[in-house]
């Protein structure tokens, strides 16, 4: 394939709240519910109810930004979750940068220390 080229690998993703990549899946917040994916396209899902702001993945585990203002931390091979930090419910993205998430959340730009 070219750069650009690009394949459908599934159908049904509504309500997209954030996407991540680590140990070789992709995680998807849809619908309230996380999902694990694997590059066929094939999906489960995995433990929680989420009311995402954003996702991303660091130092092997997975980070939710909830609209409760939680921060949690999510094990990509089991789902299980644990609140981390929280006042985070105006996020609006995040980013990760060596062992830094960066935030904007209620018209800032915060760092979290993920070490």
């Amino acid at each position: 394939m070219a750069e650009g080229d690009y394949n459908q690998l599934s159908g049904g993703w509504g309500d997209v709240r954030g996407m991540a990549a680590t140990g070789g899946r992709v995680f998807v917040l849809s619908g309230g519910i996380l999902y694990r994916a694997d590059v066929e396209g094939r999906y489960e899902q995995l433990g929680g109810s989420w009311d995402g702001r954003a996702m991303v993945a660091a130092r092997g585990s997975l980070y939710i930004f909830n609209g409760d203002g939680s921060l949690y931390r999510v094990d990509p091979a089991t789902g299980d979750y644990a609140s981390i930090s929280s006042g985070w419910s105006g996020t609006t993205g995040a980013a990760v940068l060596g062992d830094k998430i960066f935030v904007t959340c209620d018209g800032a730009l915060y760092t979290v220390d993920l070490v």
